[in-house]
């Protein structure tokens, strides 16, 4: 084998091990975020979910309510949203 085989097949040995290793992921709690706590909204944050006033989406239950809502079946059709961080620069 030549060095350039060799160089790879080392470089693709590393990216193997690095890629397979545990990473420690650190939770949102430094970083201000909140974090969904399994619970499910009642309603949006705010809005109608017309066009010019999309339903507000703030928090993971709400996002969850959503969820809830396309998967029993409720027309979602021609309504609008909105993540409420997003669009007031609160992140």
């Amino acid at each position: 084998m030549n060095i350039r085989t060799k160089l790879v097949s080392l470089l693709l040995c590393v990216i193997m091990v690095l890629g397979t290793s545990p990473v420690q992921v650190f939770a949102a709690e430094s970083s201000g975020l909140d974090i969904w706590d399994g619970r499910i909204a009642t309603e949006f944050a705010g809005g109608s979910g017309t066009k010019t006033d999309s339903y507000l989406i703030a928090t993971g239950a709400e996002l969850s309510y959503l969820a809830e809502l396309v998967n029993s079946s409720i027309n979602m059709y021609n309504k609008f949203f909105s993540n409420f961080r997003h669009r007031f620069g609160k992140y």
